[in-house]
């Protein structure tokens, strides 16, 4: 492959992860970070309970004063999930699903939410190597998700890798 099209292709997957990322993080608001970071929670449980669960119990599990958000987050995380996984499909088809390991580091979301949500970025940053070892593993969760290796138990109301 010409060096040109190495750099047309890496610009591609680039500018498709960039629009996944701002796809992903458009619902979050830093209060829910905190509460997810501080309590070890999981955005793939939370993706997949919402794509699996009714509102009711979504409301059910919701932290007090917060399920009325969770089920406008759920009924738009439809609709994002959906779009992600078509962009997420069309790079893994296009580049090899080793290029995910490269946008779905620390580092590079990071950096993504530094320039693009800087009031993330500070959240997750405020927590230290906490806050980054928690987003590090968020990404390793989202990466088995996108792959189609994160499967819902709906008896026990959790993700199960497949790895």
């Amino acid at each position: 492959m010409s060096d040109v099209v190495k750099s047309v292709s890496g610009k591609v997957a680039s500018w498709l992860v960039d629009r996944v990322l701002k796809i992903l993080f458009s619902y979050v608001d830093p209060s829910v970070i905190s509460m997810y970071i501080e309590n070890g929670w999981s955005i793939v449980d939370a993706i997949q309970m919402a794509l699996n669960e009714d509102d009711g119990y979504i409301m059910s599990v919701s932290p007090d004063g917060y399920g009325d958000v969770a089920v406008r987050i759920r009924r738009a995380l439809i609709w994002a999930v959906d779009a992600v996984m078509g962009i997420v499909e069309a790079i893994v088809r296009k580049y090899g699903a080793d290029v995910l390991d490269k946008y779905m580091s620390a580092d590079y979301v990071l950096n993504y939410l530094k320039s693009n949500r800087p009031e993330l970025y500070d959240v997750i940053t405020s927590y230290g190597d906490k806050g980054v070892e928690w987003l590090a593993k968020q990404l390793k969760e989202l990466k088995l998700f996108f792959l189609g290796k994160a499967i819902w138990d709906p008896g026990r109301k959790k993700t199960i890798y497949l790895e």
